[in-house]
């Protein structure tokens, strides 16, 4: 493993646009699909997504090219929470049978509210480990103070990552984008 070189700068890593969703009143779900698999990573970035229903959540999904996975134990996830009103410094939440990995766990106020923001890195994967997924959110939990934190999670079952996709755990969601970068080596 070496440095990079200021002559080889061109040859380094690419993060490439490959796609964006955007909700209205009536969208259950946000989902981004790509068809070139050769990147290595991919961010993907949820920005003011926002519920209908009153402490319902957001899942992060991934999916191959045969869907989304959604199965009720198809992921694990660990999210430490901090709230500006929370007497503890951190809230640990932590599940190995989820339908998702969790974001906005400790239940987000309805649409009056500052949605959903966050940016996770997601493994693409080639088919033989579990995708691995990390990254930072912020919202505006129930009692409509900040919340947010450091979030993990996995997909269960290996697959070549292709699609991502975030849905309410209740309800519809009336606002916000989800976009998708691939990280490509050279």
């Amino acid at each position: 493993m070496g440095v990079t070189k200021p002559d080889d700068i061109q040859k380094g890593a690419k993060l490439e646009f490959l796609g964006t969703a955007t909700a209205d009143s009536n969208t259950t779900s946000l989902e981004v699909s790509w068809t070139d698999t050769a990147h290595q990573m991919y961010l993907v970035v949820g920005q003011e997504l926002k519920v209908v229903t009153l402490y319902a959540g957001l899942q992060l999904r991934l999916g191959d090219t045969s869907g989304i996975d959604s199965g009720s134990s198809d992921y694990s996830s660990i999210a430490s929470q901090n709230s500006a009103s929370s007497s503890t410094d951190s809230e640990v939440s932590r599940n190995e049978s989820l339908s998702g990995i969790g974001l906005a766990t400790r239940a987000m106020r309805s649409t009056a509210a500052h949605g959903c923001n966050f940016t996770a890195w997601v493994m693409r994967g080639d088919g033989t480990r579990n995708n691995q997924v990390t990254g930072t959110q912020s919202y505006t939990e129930h009692t409509g103070v900040l919340a947010g934190g450091h979030l993990v999670g996995m997909r269960k079952t290996a697959i070549t990552v292709s699609k991502v996709a975030v849905n309410a755990t209740s309800g519809n969601m009336p606002n916000g984008r989800l976009t998708v970068w691939g990280l490509r080596y050279e």
